[in-house]
């Protein structure tokens, strides 16, 4: 028996991939990529369709793990309004789904020496943590999170960590 996935968390997310970014997949990573039509509209469709298929947001299904969405409102690389329109997708079928969006924030903005100052990776940490430790169970088991996920972020000295006490976020 396979591993159970317990929770999901996309951070600046691709979930429709029959946008823009279907001119970034190569033809051979889809299936059948042989049998493309040489017709210019029909091979538009068919690419549609078949990038359509590996789009998260067209596979939302009743049923799927917690998912925790964060998209930066600044993000010039993907859309947010994509991050906004999984997120509904997945509440739309039942599933429990945290969208957060961080408004000043552009793409990567948890990658750091990246695009975000370090309160806004704070901030990123924190809403994670946060979201984990509501779950109250861990990656492998239906026991409690807390023996597991160390819920509250420390700093290096051992103390919690809260994103409203660094200068320039906002805390919750």
């Amino acid at each position: 028996m396979g591993r159970m996935v317990s929770s999901v968390r996309h951070i600046h997310p691709i979930p429709d991939l029959t946008g823009s970014w279907r001119a970034s997949i190569p033809d051979r990573a889809l299936a059948d990529w042989k049998t493309i039509p040489s017709d210019p509209l029909a091979a538009w469709n068919v690419k549609r369709e078949r990038v359509k298929r590996l789009s998260p947001l067209f596979n939302v299904r009743k049923d799927l793990p917690p998912e925790l969405v964060m998209h930066g409102g600044h993000d010039s690389v993907v859309q947010p309004e994509d991050s906004l329109r999984f997120g509904e997708a997945l509440r739309a079928a039942g599933n429990r789904t945290d969208f957060i969006l961080f408004p000043g924030a552009r793409h990567a903005f948890i990658v750091t020496n990246y695009t975000a100052s370090e309160a806004e990776i704070v901030r990123a940490l924190w809403v994670t943590d946060k979201f984990l430790c509501s779950l109250a169970w861990s990656f492998t088991s239906s026991q409690s999170v807390r023996g597991v996920w160390p819920c509250g972020l420390r700093d290096g000295q051992g103390e919690p960590v809260h994103p409203q006490f660094h200068q320039g976020s906002t805390g919750d």
